[in-house]
C-alpha cells in the first residue's frame, strides 16, 4: 500500500505543477485582455497638424493632446483609409493611443465625416 502511494506521489506532484502553470498562463492572458479594454482615448477637435514631424494636436475642453502618428497608425474616415494630409483643422476626431516613453502614439485615428458627405 505504501509502495502504491509512493509511486503515485510524483504523478500527483506533476499534476499540481502543471495546474499551477496553466493558472498562471490564464491570468497573464486575462491581464493582457484587460490592457486592451483600457486603451487611452481622446475625443476632440483637430487643432493643428504637423506633416513634417508626423504629429497632430487634438483639443478637448481647452486641453491640448499632442499625438505622434506613425506607419502603424490607422487613419479612418468612416470605413475609408486616409492619410495625415487628408485631415483638416477643425474636424472632429477620436484617437486611441498608447503612451510610450512619455509620448502619445496614435493607434487609431477616426475622423468624423463632414455633414455634407453624409
Amino acid at each position: 500500500m505504501k509502495r502504491a502511494i509512493m509511486s503515485l506521489f510524483p504523478v500527483l506532484l506533476m499534476l499540481v505543477v502543471f495546474g499551477l502553470s496553466i493558472a498562471t498562463e490564464q491570468s497573464t492572458v486575462q491581464k493582457s485582455m484587460t490592457d486592451i479594454k483600457h486603451k487611452n482615448t481622446v475625443k476632440g477637435t483637430v487643432k493643428s497638424i504637423d506633416l513634417y514631424n508626423q504629429t497632430i494636436t487634438i483639443s478637448k475642453r481647452n486641453q491640448d493632446f499632442l499625438l505622434v502618428v506613425n506607419d502603424e497608425t490607422k487613419i479612418l474616415m468612416g470605413k475609408k483609409s486616409k492619410t495625415l494630409s487628408d485631415i483638416k483643422v477643425g474636424q472632429k476626431t477620436r484617437v486611441t493611443y498608447d503612451e510610450v516613453d512619455g509620448n502619445r502614439i496614435a493607434k487609431i485615428l477616426s475622423i468624423r465625416k463632414p455633414s455634407s458627405e453624409n
